[in-house]
């Protein structure tokens, strides 16, 4: 007679489903076979879930054991927090020492070795905030500077302009507005919000030249490379 055997592999021995030999056995009924079958589906979905988990234990190791860098990226993403106003406003008095210490370029951006300056200035002002030149204060700064670009723009539009007594844009013409964010999408959402900063950041952004331009990088590469082998 031959015989079938139908098992599962769930273990280093294979358990027997249950045998076409014994048909007639009250022990392989429908409801039996049945229950088998759930069990040892049961038991081949926690193989699976144990294979899983050791293969991205496994993962986890070889990914930071060869990708070091991917791996200090995340972890500052993960440091991301939010300012405090008290903060910002330390950030700013320090940016305003770099300007008058000699730290601007006349084309607007800060010698190499400002971010450290800075971060120093905030640890004094507030030690125990944890902030770092990577990623904290030149996200900070470079999102600042985004938003006084912009703002400045504005103002230079006919039919646009910068209220100071609140902080608000002011649009006196709406086609001009229009015409405006079709060229930078971004505006539109900042006429819902307040810039008390910009009369800051004016004094700290602005260039001595005659004209308002992109800067490129407010970092050189080699100050972002330096600092970050130093928070290695």
């Amino acid at each position: 007679m031959i015989r079938f055997n139908i098992s599962v592999f769930v273990s280093s021995q294979p358990r027997m489903l249950f045998d076409c030999s014994k048909r007639n056995s009250n022990d392989y009924s429908a409801v039996g076979v049945i229950t088998k079958i759930q069990s040892e589906i049961q038991s081949t979905q926690m193989l699976f879930c144990q294979v899983i988990i050791c293969y991205w234990g496994w993962y986890s190791t070889f990914e930071a054991w060869c990708f070091p860098t991917k791996r200090r990226s995340n972890m500052s993403q993960k440091r991301a927090r939010v300012w405090t106003q008290e903060e910002e406003l330390t950030l700013v008095d320090g940016l305003k020492k770099l300007c008058a210490n000699d730290w601007k370029e006349d084309d607007g951006t800060f010698k190499h070795g400002y971010l450290m300056e800075l971060e120093q200035h905030m640890n004094d002002c507030h030690p125990n905030s944890g902030l770092q030149a990577l990623p904290h204060i030149f996200s900070k700064i470079r999102g600042w500077k985004k938003h006084y670009m912009t703002l400045s723009l504005v103002k230079s539009r006919s039919g646009l302009g910068f209220r100071y007594i609140d902080g608000t844009i002011l649009v006196e013409d709406p086609k001009a507005w229009d015409d405006f964010i079709k060229v930078d999408p971004y505006a539109k959402s900042m006429t819902f919000r307040k810039w008390p900063l910009f009369v800051d950041w004016e004094e700290i952004f602005r260039k001595d030249g005659a004209t308002e331009q992109s800067e490129g990088p407010e970092v050189g590469v080699q100050e972002i490379e330096r600092i970050e082998a130093r928070s290695c």
